[in-house]
C-alpha cells in the first residue's frame, strides 16, 4: 500500500522576514574585486595625507637648516673679521672718520665680570648691555679690543707672577651700519639709560 506523500508546508513567516528576504534577493552582489578597490581608495587617501605631512615637515627642516647655515656663516665670518656681505671688520677707517657696527656682547663668564660693558674714549664714556644687539663706534671697539685683564699666579714664598690674561669683554660682530642708524640707536640707548638711572635713584 503506497505511503502518503509528505507535505512541503513550512513554518509561517512574518511580514518583516518576508521583506528582508526580498531585499536580500534583490540586492546586487558585492564581488571581491570591488571590495579590494574600495580598500585601495581608502588607503590611497591615507597615503596622500601622510605624504603631504612628510613634505611639509621636510620644507620646515630645510628652512631650519638654511637658517643654521646662515648663522654659522656669520659666526665664522665674525671670527675671521669678515661680515656676511663681505665687509672687512678689521679695516681701519680713514683719519678723522669712524665705522659703526652692530654687535652682541657675550654673557658674563663668572661672577666677577661686570653686568654691563663700558669703555671710554677721550673723556666720552659709553655703556652697553650684554646679550642683545647693540651699536658701537669703531674707536670704542678698538678700546674694547685692546682691553686686557691680567691673570696672576702666586706660590708660597714666591712673588706673584703674571701668567697671561683675558679680554674682559668679548662680542660677536654682526654687520656694519650707517652713521645715521648708529646715531638713532645711540639716542634711544642714551634715553633708556637715563630713565634707568632715574628709576634706580628713586626711593622705594
Amino acid at each position: 500500500m503506497p505511503r502518503p506523500k509528505r507535505s512541503k508546508k513550512t513554518e509561517p513567516t512574518t511580514a518583516a522576514e518576508d521583506q528582508a528576504s526580498a531585499a536580500e534577493e534583490s540586492a546586487p552582489e558585492v564581488t571581491e574585486p570591488e571590495v579590494q578597490q574600495a580598500e585601495k581608495v581608502d588607503n590611497s587617501a591615507e597615503r596622500q595625507d601622510a605624504l603631504e605631512k612628510l613634505q611639509a615637515e621636510a620644507v620646515r627642516r630645510e628652512k631650519e637648516i638654511a637658517a643654521l647655515r646662515r648663522q654659522l656663516k656669520v659666526a665664522e665670518g665674525a671670527r675671521a673679521g669678515v661680515g656676511e656681505n663681505g665687509e672687512d671688520f678689521d679695516e681701519k677707517p680713514p683719519p678723522g672718520k669712524f665705522f659703526h657696527y652692530m654687535v652682541t656682547f657675550h654673557p658674563k663668564r663668572n661672577e666677577s665680570d661686570d653686568e654691563l660693558v663700558s669703555a671710554g674714549v677721550n673723556g666720552n664714556f659709553m655703556v652697553w648691555q650684554r646679550g642683545v644687539e647693540t651699536a658701537i663706534r669703531s674707536d670704542f671697539k678698538e678700546v674694547i679690543d685692546n682691553a686686557f685683564t691680567p691673570k696672576f699666579k702666586q706660590l708660597p714664598g714666591e712673588e706673584r707672577k703674571e701668567i697671561g690674561g683675558l679680554k674682559p669683554f668679548t662680542y660677536t660682530i654682526h654687520r656694519r651700519i650707517s652713521e645715521d642708524e648708529y646715531n638713532t640707536l645711540k639716542a634711544a640707548g642714551d634715553k633708556a639709560l637715563k630713565q634707568h638711572l632715574a628709576n634706580q635713584g628713586t626711593p622705594v
